[in-house]
């Protein structure tokens, strides 16, 4: 809605919006097929495993999250198909509210009852790094269990024994792209621009 009430008064500036669509006149909207990561991060994670059961922790129900936790099914069948997928839903982003008695969050206690019901590799999409943290502390204590991180590769840096890897997004090389069609006019509005991983790294 705030980039929608700008449009009229600025018709001269090209607005651009991370979203998944739909695609509306005047706008340009953009992802990334982050779901390709999570494909190559369930491959990952199925070489990984031992119990053949993984842990996912999503944050709202709704379609992008989903699209993820099935790609990281996918790419783990690929490897074994008989690996199963345990998901728990936060509910939202990250956990605002303060710590329980423990310590914890609602994303680390979610991480438990994963850890406790066989999963030994866990992913998320979250906006936090407290699944990766607790997974790092599972291990400490003994477990023999795995995270792979999201958004950050830096995530991985707190925990570099049990943290394999992250599914992140490098807009870099499309928003070179992107503002090059700007710049020569050829840009059109209206349109969902979706780009993922691609054979040159550099490009990906």
């Amino acid at each position: 809605p705030a980039v929608r009430a700008k449009l009229g008064q600025y018709p001269a500036v090209t607005f651009l919006v991370v979203a998944t669509g739909p695609a509306e006149a005047g706008i340009g909207m953009i992802d990334s097929r982050l779901e390709d990561a999570y494909y190559l991060a369930g491959i990952a994670a199925a070489r990984t495993t031992r119990t053949r059961r993984l842990g996912f922790v999503g944050p709202h129900l709704h379609a992008q999250p989903i699209r993820f936790a099935n790609a990281f099914l996918l790419g783990a069948r690929r490897v074994d198909p008989r690996i199963a997928l345990e998901v728990r839903w936060l509910g939202s982003w990250f956990d605002a509210g303060p710590a329980d008695a423990q310590g914890r969050h609602l994303e680390e206690r979610l991480t438990q009852q994963l850890v406790a019901s066989g999963c030994d590799v866990i992913a998320h999409n979250l906006d936090s790094a407290r699944v990766v943290i607790e997974v790092a502390r599972e291990a400490a204590a003994g477990r023999r269990v795995f995270s792979l991180a999201n958004n950050t590769v830096e995530q991985c840096d707190g925990a570099p024994t049990s943290c394999i890897g992250t599914t992140t997004r490098q807009w870099s090389a499309m928003y070179a792209r992107l503002f090059d069609t700007i710049h020569q006019g050829q840009f059109k509005t209206g349109q969902l621009l979706v780009d993922g991983i691609r054979v040159d790294r550099a490009q990906s």
